[in-house]
């Protein structure tokens, strides 16, 4: 079993990650076309770093140009993955890693993208070797990508980490090319945590100060280039207690009632089930795949962290015509109602799973919090001493559209994880 980090070190874990993932520009490229050579991967991309991390060293390596299909075994995914296609496996949610190890001395990546409504178009970070060498924008026409040219001659890898949530579109992942050989992949962590919550799971707006022009500019005037899942509180705690994980984050969602109801009125508890869950069905059918009972005896979690509320207890959106702005206050009663049901759900998926209710960061709503207590008292009564509530300190966001920046979120890590490894005795 995997060691985790101990809390003294928890800093240095969150820097190490966060750092490495400012390494690239904040409106860095997509990165050009990949040609055939040897030696090397053609069209070196900007921001891309030519030497990238030292590699574990070895045998100098045949740096002969090979393209590894996305079906690969030496290819790792983490997340909601659907491999109906397994040669061009399709993945929606933020947070979603693929990686690869391999000896050689450079990268590329093959994507492709649904540039969603002619505007949106999903990021992702680029990591080698531990560090964020540049942010990857997929280009209309383009499909390989080349991520770094010139590293030392020996082992490395690669992670591709999908910044951008479902909202921003459908993305499909085609193979890695390298200057040398795919090595077996790395083994696991064998603890696993799944974050499942709204647009602050989501890591939205995480990148600028809130009113900038990257908040407000095209394609969306929400922030969608400057998300990122990646730099959100799910993945540092997961790094900092040494585990795998899963993020569910959709932005607006809430446990009773969204934010607005003009475009999806569906809430957490009826999207949970979803590979994709900004997509609904057609009328009358079930037509999209499901995280079923298969999914989920392949990845099971140790732990759930559930961070909703923010938008049950907010006051609406006012440009939403189907509800009254502002909307009736939320209730600690019905949410905790509501929280039962849906725990109820999640412990029949997982019964041995700890699962932790979180309030909001940015918004102080004590029958929110008194709704997250009465939900781990129900629990309790009944002999459940497996469900938590943990109330964060409260921030004022300063991210896009009041969302906690990459900082806070964090700070949001720092405090929510020796709280989890004292529960789960990591």
């Amino acid at each position: 079993m995997t060691s985790p980090a101990p809390l003294s070190s928890f800093t240095a874990v969150v820097l190490s990650l966060a750092l490495g993932a400012c390494a690239a520009s904040p409106e860095g490229s997509a990165g050009s076309p990949t040609g055939g050579s040897s030696g090397g991967l053609a069209g070196q991309p900007s921001g891309a770093g030519a030497g990238g991390g030292g590699g574990a060293g070895g045998a100098l390596a045949d740096t002969t140009t090979r393209a590894y299909t996305a079906d690969d075994p030496g290819i790792a995914y983490l997340g909601r993955v659907s491999f109906t296609n397994p040669k061009q496996p399709r993945f929606d949610l933020g947070g979603v890693q693929i990686s690869a190890r391999f000896n050689g001395t450079a990268v590329a990546v093959s994507l492709k993208d649904e540039f969603r409504y002619g505007k949106y178009v999903n990021s992702y970070d680029a990591v080698v070797d531990g560090v964020t060498v540049m942010k990857v924008v997929p280009q209309s026409g383009v499909e390989k990508y080349v991520i770094a040219n010139g590293l030392p001659s020996g082992e490395h890898e690669i992670t591709l980490v999908k910044r951008t949530e479902a909202a921003a579109g459908a993305a499909w992942f085609t193979g890695f090319a390298f200057a040398g050989d795919i090595l077996p992949a790395t083994q696991r962590p064998t603890r696993r945590i799944e974050f499942i919550g709204d647009s602050i799971t989501a890591g939205s707006g995480i990148e600028a100060a809130n009113g900038t022009p990257p908040c407000t500019g095209p394609p969306d005037g929400w922030g969608l280039m400057v998300e990122n899942a990646y730099k959100s509180y799910g993945p540092l705690v997961s790094a900092a207690l040494a585990a795998d994980y899963h993020l569910i984050g959709v932005s607006g969602i809430g446990l009773v009632r969204n934010y607005s109801n003009m475009y999806d009125a569906r809430t957490m508890p009826e999207v949970y089930d979803l590979y994709y869950p900004e997509l609904m069905d057609s009328p009358g059918k079930m037509d999209q795949p499901r995280w079923d009972a298969t999914q989920r005896m392949a990845w099971v979690p140790d732990a759930l962290v559930i961070g909703l509320g923010t938008n049950d207890f907010g006051p609406g959106d006012m440009t939403d015509t189907t509800q009254p702005f502002p909307r009736p206050a939320m209730t600690a009663e019905a949410f905790s109602a509501a929280y039962v049901t849906f725990v109820t759900t999640l412990r029949g998926y997982y019964p041995a799973a700890h699962i932790f209710l979180v309030s909001s960061p940015v918004l102080a709503s004590p029958p929110l919090e008194a709704g997250l207590q009465m939900t781990e008292d129900h629990f309790a009564a009944a002999g459940d001493l497996a469900v938590h509530h943990f109330v964060f300190g409260k921030v004022n966001g300063l991210g896009c559209g009041t969302h906690p920046n990459a900082d806070q979120h964090m700070a949001l890590a720092k405090a929510l994880a020796p709280f989890m490894q004292e529960k789960l005795g990591w």
